[in-house]
Order: C-alpha cells, then sequence, then structure tokens
C-alpha cells in the first residue's frame, strides 16, 4: 500500500459501470480515497498491469469478453502479488471457493457488499 494508509489504487474488472460504481461507493464510505481504472478485457487489464501499480483488484465473475479464471490467470502470469477480490452477482458459491483456491483472497455477492470494507481492511 502506499504510505497514505486510506488511499487506494484500484483495478476494477467489470463490465458493468453500475455494479463499478457500488464498489467504489461503497470503499468511499468506507474513507479510502479511490483512484480506479476499469477494465473489461485480458488485453486492457494485462496492460493496466504494466502501466502501475495497484494495491487491489476487484473483480466480477463473468463478463462477455472475460472472466474472473482468466483475470486470475492474467494476475498471475504478471508475476504482481496483488490480493485479487471476486465479486459477482450470479456466481454459486462453490465456484467463488474454487477462485480462492486457485489464489483469490476472498469472494463477496454483488447483494453483501457490507463485507467488502472488512475483506479489504483484512488484505
Amino acid at each position: 500500500m502506499q504510505t497514505d494508509p486510506r488511499a487506494l489504487r484500484l483495478l476494477l474488472v467489470e463490465d458493468r459501470e453500475d455494479d463499478a460504481m457500488l464498489v467504489m461507493r461503497q470503499l468511499e464510505r468506507g474513507g479510502y480515497r479511490v483512484t480506479h481504472t476499469r477494465v473489461e478485457s485480458e488485453t486492457d487489464m494485462r496492460r493496466a498491469l504494466e502501466q502501475q501499480p495497484w494495491d487491489l483488484i476487484i473483480c466480477d465473475y463473468a463478463m462477455p469478453q472475460f472472466s474472473a479464471p482468466a483475470a486470475l490467470a492474467t494476475l498471475k502470469a504478471s508475476g504482481r502479488d496483488i490480493p485479487f477480490i471476486l465479486v459477482s452477482g450470479t456466481v454459486a458459491e462453490d465456484l467463488g471457493v474454487r477462485q480462492m483456491v486457485d489464489g483469490a483472497q476472498d469472494f463477496l455477492s454483488k447483494s453483501n457488499l457490507k463485507r467488502l470494507l472488512p475483506v479489504v481492511e483484512r488484505d
């Protein structure tokens, strides 16, 4: 993390602007000053990972052009060690748990974003 503990550089892997805003609003309510980039494809994620350091990645599970398993693989291939939180509105818990086995720090439902702040604080 940066020297300011409430500053957060967030890479948001999300195809829906409305859902991205819900995540941002939750983090800002928790007192974070968030600088973010939203990406929707593997190419954009690779580019974002190369352009600057990130404190956290929050990723939707399924998108038209990309998925959480592919995003997690992209992160691993980059060699960077960045906390990766999976957030989804439709994925069954067993798929979320599988992503945690593969390296995600946590899995949250979009309907229960109140858990986001404790998860971010822990990581």
